[in-house]
């Protein structure tokens, strides 16, 4: 062979000898066979193990490996011609490739395919096997050269040519590659030129596979070529082509191959008697020709060599390890890898294979050493096979005294099932992840508002659908059942969600208003997303997967019909982003600040599964960390329904009947349904409950359907394949299927066969163990189309979480017998009854599949398993003691009914689950719940105590919640005490239970002692201590060995007191205090709370100088040891002592002193507060002062504490420690310290230094005057926590009586006798409420994995029905634009105006059924002016109740008689009149400013039920409302006279001798009448009734009245005033004249008596919000000559105090003539009647605005019925009365709470502008005004950059007020708007 260094050169490889190796004694010597043969058994199994286990993360090289041949194979095939490419299906890896194995099998590539899979099989088993067992590879170092042998048969010499010039996984990962690529290369050619001598037609219809070779067995090599020689010899072939002769192609001990082609094969079988009669049999040698030597030449391995590009991806690569040849039994001599690969082409395409050589080169090369008898063999093979056993067996035999050991190299990817899961900790790859279900909620028809309703639903096989409700359209009118009318829907029958409006909008920080216009479905989207997050423990920022940043949404949504139908009558601020899709992600990101991706998706009836897909994908492509996804669905449209029924997708007689032989269509069906999830390591990393495990994902399209909605069941199982490919999952491992199963015949036919053919093959059946179970949720909920994928996925949830799979409730008669077709003989089926799906015992996973569908064509699969067992981490927070701690658990809302919610279910849960840890709740409540501003906390010691705490906190929430602060935080100080606090073992507990804590004491105590100091580890834990002695002796003489921590010894022994320190040494203790400090400073900055400020007293300064930045911990450690050791060395312990006196000041001591008789000498050394000092001196001074203050009558206590600081006994040390303290570092403090010693705040540097140490050990602490400062300095107040860092409160208790009591916070870190940890947890609880940022997670950090998180009821919403009702028909009418009806060509224009109070008719409709007027009326209108101005409140004229009677009887009459226009005289019946604003004018003084004000009164006829619907709203010149809420409203209802008048025949006798009665005892006459009768005249009755109500002379129509006060019972004698003043139905001032009674009786004299309902007329007043009837049964006749009476007696309202009711009743003589039933009256005190009527006008009211022009008023004529000439909308006559609206109060008690009061007065002393601006505020936003108070923010309130655009336009032109719309940002709260006006 002539080599060249550049260019390869072709040679073969002679035979060679074995190399000169030399193996040590007892070395283990490895022998790697790699045999040409593919493993038996499921290729398919095989490739998928090898692809699960290469998503795990110790697989990197296999998974880099799989992932390379994927590719390269991609590059190969785009090499082929296209007939042979066309038979390569799609792939993007390998499993994908494997999956399609029966096709690939099938096809030309046949062979070639075979030769690929066998190099990348036996290449990923080498890799696999090094990683599974953490072996190094290192075959080809240079230390195992000697010790390996290495060996490949046929296209095996690829792979093991790959091993040969490897020296690590890494090299063979890509030499592995480029093996696969030379085998494809290789067999291709392989193909091409057999198909040459001998086409073999893969689409013949034989069954029978073609073979290239066989073997015959039991003849001699010999006589085989002989009869090959004769046989070859014998046919007539010209000599100069013999390729298709017979050649021997392998030779062993026991058979001879034999290979040529296929045809030729068969006739020397047939020919050859001696070949014939043989044992032999074809080999599965499908890909053609090799081995053989005429064939092939030269030119061929070159061909083979130049496609596969081997010089330059193989190159010079030196080989490493021999390679023994098969053909020659020895190794291939090339050096290089180039020469190596064109060796084995040469021999594979030419050379037959000798195995007995190949056995003998093996021993020859193994046994070459004589050393080897003492050494052992490891055979690395792959399985077993004929030819590898084979040869294995000749090697073993031939050495007989080597102990052979046979490793199979398949053995790690066949372990069990358990094997594929996830080591936790172990993160892999984003790609490779299996996904995490963490937290779902839903709200499903059937009131399935939560999980646990659904499956509840589920389990009892409730079928939901049901009538179309009343809230979504009016079914009757749409519905036509022959469809011939235009846009009609042909079924009235859906599956509905309850209360689709219910909505806190306060929680989301939305206004009324805004949250009507938003689309129900992305309300319910945020709703669920926040109990599904809070379901999984989601908190912001807690862990790396939630950081926000990192958190994106995907939901699906497929209409629209709240923006089509509902939101569209009338269209809003909010018309965009409450109904445009994208909001409804957007406002989920928007509210909880996340910034990941945000994707709403249709994909048809599919959206739903589809969007989880989607969030999965994004997940897989790490776009985001944690996804939200889910489908919506919530019904309004009847558009939908007709296009669905015109379409034939719906069924007319009901349910989705899934399977069924009568399944007719689908039934549609709401719904919504919110996921959370996570990749799988971070799920477990965080600690998260999983659901269940989303293993693959897939979506395609069914283009090759017959029709876009037709389902395609060949794109179904494609799907189906992508999915088990993606996940490495045999499809007979799937146990469920969750159907699409839309009821439709050609759905649930193509999907039978589709999911059966795919998942139960009749090909391979499953055995009795692994049935297949299927299922479909619309038979239970409908079709929810968007939602219909979220629902099934819930529920396939819940099957997982309750172990069990719901019965199918889909067939109504007998199953669809295509179906049933389908199912035969496979295994699978329906479950009819609740089955039990159990976790299986041997660890392996429940498999489950959900489909979902679109119309369109699309096909959405995900496959699911089981979650992982959970961990068993020990308690390692309990290995110190067995006594638990007390735990923290918090309970936070946003609005007080949701907290007493949320405590409620709370109880609920104690109740129903006793086995609770209280640990697991404390964890769950505080570190794995979002905190609302409203708040419960509590440390408790069981959950019996939290019970109690409980039950008390919901009977008594005032005093228990606590509101956190939002705009502003409390300022936190830490004060450090001094050393008379400390005691032994203050930390014990704490570094048992909080290894945090534990970790900075044993940090700062190694720090002690590398100063050269003492431990003090024993002083501060103390029995602690022994818990963790490891290796010593619990009696070991030095405290520093007790602890059982490394503690480094000291450089300088003599540094230390003594070799045995005890724990009261001053040192010591002094050393612990200030490490305890220190430590517990740094353990409450872990846990969130950082100071504002630090306090040191005496010792406790140089923690808080180490806190503040002053001083490093090594140097404060410095000094506090040295000053101790000084002091120990210059002081003599108990010569002086200090003297703590209570109850008296410096100045009283001194006094006392000087008054006594003996002389007292002593010093200040602490002022602790006014009447709280420290004195020091001599002790026998101490001794007598004491007793003689004592005798005085005030408190003392000597100290115990060995020395007297701040005194002189200290003088001796003071100049050595500053010369101690000028070696350390002083820095300007980081935080201001509070200085006792200067009695100021330090906030820079040079300040504190050495000088400032020496005075603070000798001089006086003044914590007084530190505390004076801190508050001049406006550093704290009394509002702020003081915390007091040290083992005992001392300093907060100074801190607590410097400032009044009860108004400054005060914690403690640690109590004496605590060994619950109560104090530290109570105080936790206490910053908890308080609003500072405790970290929770980290306080539960280091034990988190042992915490359970507890599944607890969801947020218990505060909710109202924001719902905007679809009204009318006009998705019916806009079939016909254009063309009127009837009824509205009788008149093309409508009316213009017809009385006084219903003046312009702007829009009127009429059907056959009813119809519908609107009118607009102009308050400043002459008449009504009139009207008004005879009814005056607090000077103020007030539209009476009796305008709205009137107007409401006028449109009653004009609506009934166009209906029909003959009718005679009507009845009208005013039913439940409510006014809920009143409609005052103001004085008429410059009316030449005034604005216009108008009413516009709606009515809508409803002839079926006789009766018209009256609402009357505020509006606009144009007529738009200004308001969409109606100031009253009213039902008319046309009755009958004579049902009337039979009613009140009963009752005409009692009421009128009941009058008479009064008349007679107010006249004297009756004496048997108890109460009290007053009788009054006319004069009299008005001029009472002025104290509330001053009428004009038209409405003084009550001549005399007869009062029994204490009944509130009266009659009167009425005439009526005989001008109309107007035009009217029935004159206001008649009908006011006739009922004005019960008002007097209410007004005149108030309410005697002293119960609940009693009310002076001196303090209260009354006023009516409506009345339950108003009938009258003949026209009013105004004449002096006719005289009506009527009667009335009010009674007490019960359950609402101070609210009376009655019926009046007017009588003409004996006779009945009209009721007014149920008229009622509230109670309001006096003192709110000048703000609800303001006398006068003070600034520019609400409506005030630009004067439009106006014309002269319209003359009114008397008794005209006729229409008048119209009044324009715009023009207003030159008089007339601004107007507001007042709002009517809820009833108030008799005494108001007094922030009630005070709240109310405040806003009576307002200007008027700053309450109309309030109110306009309310009313644009929707909310109540007392919702606008004090702090309340409007960012809270809703009031966002819509809003405020909206709110300063119309403050603007209503009010006249100059604002921007960032006003709401410069005055964020409302009380910081109201200042901002009142400037």
């Amino acid at each position: 062979m002539n080599e060249n260094a550049n260019t390869p050169s072709g040679a073969t490889s002679p035979h060679v000898e074995p190399l000169d190796i030399n193996i040590d004694a007892d070395t283990i010597t490895k022998f790697i066979l790699l045999s040409h043969e593919f493993p038996s058994g499921d290729v398919k199994d095989l490739v998928r193990r090898l692809h699960r286990y290469a998503k795990l993360p110790r697989y990197s090289q296999l998974a880099r490996f799989l992932h390379e041949c994927a590719s390269v194979l991609k590059q190969e095939v785009q090499k082929l011609p296209r007939p042979l490419r066309d038979q390569v299906p799609p792939f993007h890896d390998v499993v994908t490739l494997a999956s399609h194995w029966e096709n690939l099998k099938a096809s030309s590539l046949c062979g070639t395919w075979e030769g690929a899979f066998l190099c990348i099989y036996e290449i990923a088993m080498l890799i696999g096997h090094h990683e599974a067992n953490d072996l190094p590879y290192s075959y080809g170092t240079e230390e195992n050269i000697s010790a390996t042998c290495l060996a490949g048969i046929s296209v095996g010499l690829f792979p093991a040519a790959a091993v040969a010039v490897s020296t690590s996984l890494v090299d063979l990962v890509y030499y592995g590659v480029e093996g696969v690529r030379m085998a494809f290369a290789f067999c291709v050619h392989v193909g091409r030129i057999s198909q040459l001598l001998e086409p073999t037609d893969r689409n013949k219809s034989t069954k029978s596979s073609v073979s290239w070779a066989s073997v015959v067995i039991g003849v001699p090599a010999e006589v085989v070529q002989a009869e090959l020689d004769r046989f070859n010899g014998q046919q007539e072939i010209d000599e100069t082509v013999p390729l298709t002769k017979v050649s021997i192609s392998h030779v062993d001990q026991a058979s001879v191959g034999v290979t040529g082609p296929p045809a030729r094969l068969e006739k020397l079988f047939s020919q050859s008697e001696i070949l014939g009669l043989s044992r032999h049999s074809p080999l599965p040698i499908s890909g053609g020709l090799c081995h053989v030597s005429n064939v092939y030449d030269l030119d061929d391995v070159r061909s083979i060599l130049e496609t596969a590009k081997v010089w330059e991806r193989w190159g010079s690569r030196s080989v490493q390890l021999p390679l023994l040849s098969p053909y020659t039994g020895g190794p291939f001599m090339a050096s290089d890898a180039y020469h190596l690969i064109e060796a084995i082409c040469t021999e594979a395409l030419t050379k037959p294979l000798y195995f007995d050589k190949l056995a003998d080169g093996v021993v020859a090369q193994l046994s070459h050493n004589p050393e080897l008898a003492m050494s052992s063999c490891q055979i690395l093979h792959y399985r077993t096979s004929l030819i590898s056993d084979t040869v294995i067996s000749d090697v073993t035999d031939k050495l007989p005294s080597v102990n052979i050991q046979r490793d199979d190299l398949v053995d790690w990817v066949m372990q069990d099932e358990y094997a594929f899961d996830q080591p936790h900790g172990i993160s892999s790859s984003p790609q490779n992840s299996k996904l995490a279900i963490v937290g779902m909620a839903c709200r499903m028809p059937g009131g399935a508002d939560s999980p646990e309703e659904f499956w509840e639903l589920l389990v009892n096989g409730v079928d939901t659908h049901t009538i179309v409700p009343p809230d979504r359209f009016d079914v009757e009118a749409h519905f036509d059942p022959t469809d011939e009318m235009e846009n009609s829907i042909g079924t009235k029958f859906g599956n509905f969600i309850a209360n689709p409006g219910h909505f806190d909008a306060g929680f989301f920080n939305m206004s009324p208003r805004e949250a009507e216009q938003t689309d129900p479905m992305q309300r319910l989207a945020l709703v669920t997303a926040y109990e599904a997050l809070e379901m999984s423990g989601f908190v912001p920022n807690r862990t790396p997967s939630s950081h926000v940043s990192r958190v994106g949404t995907y939901y699906g949504q497929a209409s629209d019909d709240y923006r089509e139908v509902n939101a569209s009558q009338k269209i809003g601020t909010y018309g965009i982003p409450g109904t445009e899709r994208g909001f409804g992600n957007g406002r989920i990101n928007y509210f909880f600040k996340f910034q990941g991706p945000s994707f709403n998706i249709d994909t048809a009836c599919s959206s739903g599964l589809a969007a989880v897909h989607a969030a999965c994908s994004a997940l897989w492509a790490g776009d985001a960390d944690t996804a939200i996804a889910g489908g919506l669905n919530v019904i309004t449209n009847p558009d939908i329904y007709c296009m669905l029924n015109k379409g034939h997708f719906l069924s007319k007689s009901g349910q989705c009947k899934v399977w069924d032989a009568a399944a007719d269509g689908y039934c549609r069906g709401d719904g919504v349904g919110s996921v959370v999830i996570k990749r799988l390591d971070d799920a477990l990393a965080d600690n998260d409950n999983i659901l269940a495990t989303i293993v693959a994902g897939a979506t395609n399209h069914s283009a090759e359907s017959i029709s876009i909605t037709q389902p395609h069941a060949g794109a179904q199982k494609e799907n189906y394949r992508q999915v088990m490919d993606s996940a490495g999952i045999n499809p007979l491992d799937v146990n469920y299927v969750e159907l699409h199963g839309t009821g439709t015949q050609v759905g649930d036919a193509v999907e039978s066969e589709s999911a059966l053919d795919f998942f139960a093959p009749s090909g391979r059946r499953r055995n009795s163990e692994q049935r297949l179970n299927l299922g479909a949720v619309k038979c239970n909920i409908g079709h929810g189309e968007a939602a219909a994928g979220i629902a099934s996925l819930i529920k396939v949830l819940l099957m997982y979480q309750h172990n069990a799979i719901p019965r199918h409730v889909g067939i109504k008669t007998t199953m669809n017998p295509v179906v049933v077709q389908h199912l035969a003989n496979r295994n699978a089926g329906i479950l009819l009854e609740n089955s039990p799906w159990l976790p299986k015992s041997n660890g392996t996973k429940r498999y489950s599949v959900v489909n979902s569908f679109g119309a369109h064509g699309g096909n959405t699969t995900l496959l699911l398993e089981d979650a992982p067992l959970p961990s068993t981490q020990g308690d390692n927070h309990d290995s110190f003691c067995e006594e638990q701690p007390c735990q923290v658990v918090c309970i936070s809302a946003k609005s007080k009914a949701s907290l007493r919610g949320n405590i409620s279910a709370l109880l609920r849960h104690l109740g129903t689950n006793k086995e609770t840890k209280l640990r697991d709740l404390s964890y769950t409540t505080c570190a794995r719940r979002i905190h609302h501003h409203i708040r419960i906390a509590a440390s408790v010691a069981s959950t019996t105590q939290l019970h109690k705490f409980l039950e008390a906190a919901a009977e008594n929430i005032d005093a228990h919640a606590k509101h956190v602060s939002t705009a502003k935080q409390r300022a936190v100080v830490f004060a450090f005490s001094g050393q008379g606090c400390f005691y032994q073992g203050a930390a014990e507990k704490l570094f048992q239970h909080a290894p945090l804590f534990r970790d900075q004491v044993l940090q700062l105590d190694r720090v002690v002692c590398r100063l050269g100091f003492p431990s003090v580890l024993a002083v501060i834990i103390g029995d602690a201590a022994n818990l963790i002695d490891v290796g010593h002796s619990k009696d070991s003489s030095t405290t520093g060995s007790q602890t059982g921590y490394e503690t480094p010894a000291s450089s300088d022994d003599s540094s230390t007191i003594s070799s045995t320190v005890t724990v009261e040494s001053p040192l010591v203790v002094q050393l612990a205090l200030v490490v305890l400090q220190i430590a517990l400073a740094q353990y409450w900055r872990l846990l969130g709370i950082t100071p504002g400020a630090v306090i040191g007293h005496s010792l406790g300064e140089y923690a808080a100088f180490v806190t503040a930045g002053v001083l490093s911990v090594a140097d404060a450690l410095y000094l506090v040891g040295k000053r101790a050791k000084l002091t120990l060395a210059a002081c003599e312990p108990g010569s002086h002592v200090m003297l703590s006196v209570r109850g008296a000041s410096t100045d009283r001591i001194a006094e006392l002193c000087q008054q006594s008789e003996q002389e007292h000498h002593y010093e200040v050394s602490c002022i602790n507060g006014l009447t709280d000092v420290v004195i020091s001196g001599i002790r026998a001074d101490m001794v007598a002062i004491r007793d003689m203050l004592q005798d005085a009558g005030l408190k003392c206590l000597l100290l115990d504490i060995p020395f007297a600081f701040h005194s002189a006994q200290l003088e001796p040390i003071l100049d050595s420690f500053e010369d101690e303290a000028k070696r350390v570092t002083f820095k300007a403090p980081v935080i201001p310290v509070i200085s006792p010693l200067l009695g100021q705040c330090v906030f820079e540097g040079d300040i504190i230094s050495e000088t400032y140490l020496r005075r603070a050990t000798r001089e006086p602490v003044n914590f007084v005057a530190a505390l004076d400062a801190a508050k001049a300095d406006g550093l704290v107040d009394d509002k702020a926590v003081w915390v007091d860092i040290g083992p005992q409160p001392v300093c907060t208790s100074f801190a607590r009586n410097y400032y009044e009591k009860g108004s400054t916070q005060t914690l403690a870190s640690l109590r004496q006798g605590d060994n619950m940890l109560c104090t530290l947890t109570g105080s936790l609880a206490t910053l908890h409420c308080l609003g500072l940022p405790v970290a929770w997670n980290e306080y539960f950090a280091s034990y988190e994995k042992s915490l359970r998180l507890v599944h607890l009821e969801s947020y218990q919403w505060n909710q109202k029905n924001y719902w905007l009702q679809y009204e009318g028909t006009w998705t019916l009418d806009k079939a016909h634009p254009g063309v009127a009806k009837p009824e509205k060509n009788k008149e093309s224009q409508p009316p213009s105006f017809f009385t006084s109070s219903a003046q312009q008719i702007i829009y009127q409709e009429f059907t056959e059924s009813g119809g519908r007027v609107t009118i607009l009326s102009n308050l400043a209108h002459p008449d009504l002016v009139g009207a008004a101005s005879g009814h005056k409140i607090n000077g103020r004229n007030v539209v009476t109740g009796s305008i709205w009677a009137d107007l409401t009887l006028t449109v009653g009459e004009y609506l009934y008689k166009r209906m029909v226009p003959d009718a005679d005289k009507l009845y009208m019946d005013v039913r439940n009149m409510e006014v809920v604003e009143a409609q005052v004018l103001y004085d008429q003084k410059n009316s030449e400013s005034a604005p216009p004000h108008f009413i516009q009164a709606e009515g809508v006829l409803d002839m079926s039920h006789k009766q018209t619907q009256i609402s009357l709203y505020t509006a606009n010149p144009d007529g738009t409302h200004k308001s969409d809420k109606a100031f009253a409203t009213a039902t008319v209802v046309y009755e009958d006279a004579q049902t009337w008048q039979s009613e009140w025949q009963i009752a005409s006798h009692l009421v009128v001798s009941r009058a008479n009665s009064l008349w007679k005892a107010a006249a004297g006459e009756d004496l048997l009448t108890n109460s009290r009768v007053s009788r009054l005249s006319q004069s009299a009755v008005y001029q009472l009734f002025a104290n509330v109500v001053d009428y004009g002379e038209r409405y003084r129509g009550m001549q005399r009245v007869a009062l029994a006060e204490d009944t509130q019972e009266a009659t009167a004698d009425i005439t009526l005033d005989v001008d109309h003043h107007g035009t009217w139905h029935t004159p206001p001032h008649w009908i006011d004249s006739t009922f004005q009674l019960a008002g007097f009786v209410m007004n005149a004299f108030g309410v005697q008596g002293t119960g609940e309902n009693a009310g002076s007329s001196r303090d209260f007043f009354y006023i009516t919000p409506g009345w339950n009837h108003f009938r009258l049964a003949e026209k009013l006749e105004p004449s002096p000559s006719v005289t009506y009476r009527n009667y009335v007696r009010m009674f007490p309202v019960e359950g609402e105090p101070g609210a009376f009711a009655g019926d009046i009743y007017l009588l003409r003589g004996e006779k009945i003539v009209g009721v007014c039933a149920g008229l009622k009256f509230k109670r309001v005190p006096r003192a709110l009647m000048p703000i609800m009527f303001p006398s006068r006008q003070t600034g520019k009211n609400r409506n005030q605005g630009p004067i439009p022009a106006h014309t002269s008023s319209i003359p009114a004529s008397r008794g005209s019925e006729k229409a008048k000439p119209p009044v324009p909308v715009v023009p207003h006559p030159p008089r007339q009365d601004p107007v507001v609206t007042t709002q009517f109060p809820e009833p108030i008690a008799p005494t108001p709470p007094p922030t009630q009061q005070k709240q109310k007065q405040a806003g009576g002393e307002q200007s008027p502008h700053v309450a109309a601006c309030l109110e306009l505020i309310a009313d644009e936003t929707g909310l109540e005004l007392e919702d606008l108070a004090g702090e309340a923010a409007f960012a809270e309130l809703g009031v966002d950059s819509l809003m405020s655009l909206a709110l300063s336009g119309k403050l603007r032109a209503e009010l006249g007020i100059e604002v921007q719309a960032s006003i709401f940002i410069e005055c964020p709260t409302v009380q910081e708007l109201i200042n901002w006006l009142s400037k």
